[in-house]
């Protein structure tokens, strides 16, 4: 059977230190082989022409070969590739689909005065059908502190409270971490019948303590970064919809990149059959009460 994978994608402007960190630390929780794409892709005015893509392959070999020396990691299976044109997204979406993959990893671009361009992660997160992390590489808890975010962002999807919430349980099975599952109440549901019994509902079924239960209310682009920082979560797991141009969800991620320093795994689940059990990760099943 083939061994499941996580792919790191970097870039040179990455702080790779920190995704590689991250990207062992999980590999070795997931029991998994760490495969790491080099993305040296320009834009296209500046793309190398065919004279010049043997000087860019030669660069790419000469910069994973140092990475590679970089990393000491004898208990992890590693494989390196590189990738020059195109964009990030159509090059993880091509490995995605020749590979079994758990998890795909990238590096939150850096903050210029405040301001994120979430652009090229929002591209990665529309097109990856694994969960794609985000991570800054902050160390975590010696117990990690995880959260699922469920309800609020992909409406289109009935399966997404299950799916997400199902995403964190198995990974925090798998870390020997603890699990918060949040909802967000906004302002203008005030008065209407509180939704509080699917989230006592998706606790029972996942067994999880009605302490680690939280509703909290405001605009999820405000409330949520803000309740995520106060509670100091390492990871927090949300749900994302495919749809492009989506200026909404995408001034969620905004936020969140720009207000928490936690790491953000985003779940896909726009496509999936809400009836269909989502992937899960090596001696990391799920308990369900029946």
């Amino acid at each position: 059977m083939q061994k499941t994978s996580i792919l790191l994608v970097i870039e040179r402007e990455d702080a790779i230190h920190r995704s590689v960190s991250r990207a062992l630390m999980l590999a070795r929780y997931l029991h998994a082989r760490l495969d790491i794409m080099f993305c040296d892709i320009a834009g296209p005015s500046m793309r190398p022409s065919s004279t010049a893509l043997s000087s860019v392959s030669k660069d790419a070999r000469d910069y994973l070969f140092s990475l590679r020396n970089y990393i000491i990691a004898p208990d992890i299976e590693i494989t390196t590739n590189a990738a020059f044109e195109g964009t990030v997204a159509e090059h993880v979406l091509r490995k995605l689909q020749s590979n079994s993959c758990a998890m795909v990893i990238k590096s939150v671009s850096r903050v210029h005065d405040g301001l994120v361009d979430a652009r090229p992660a929002w591209d990665l997160i529309r097109n990856s059908r694994a969960p794609l992390l985000l991570t800054r590489g902050e160390p975590w808890h010696p117990k990690p502190r995880f959260a699922a975010a469920v309800d609020f962002m992909n409406r289109r999807s009935s399966g997404q409270p299950l799916a997400v919430a199902q995403i964190g349980e198995s990974l925090r099975l798998a870390c020997d971490a603890q699990l918060d599952l949040i909802r967000v109440q906004a302002p203008d549901a005030q008065g209407e019948p509180s939704e509080d019994w699917r989230l006592q509902g998706l606790g029972r079924q996942l067994t999880i303590a009605a302490q680690r239960l939280h509703t909290i209310a405001g605009h999820a682009g405000d409330a949520l970064p803000r309740f995520v920082a106060q509670q100091d979560y390492d990871l927090l797991a949300i749900g994302a919809a495919d749809a492009p141009g989506d200026v909404q969800e995408r001034g969620l991620l905004e936020h969140l990149l720009r207000l928490t320093l936690c790491d953000l795994l985003f779940v896909n689940t726009a496509q999936s059959d809400p009836q269909r059990t989502p992937n899960r990760w090596p001696d990391a099943p799920v308990s369900v009460r029946g």
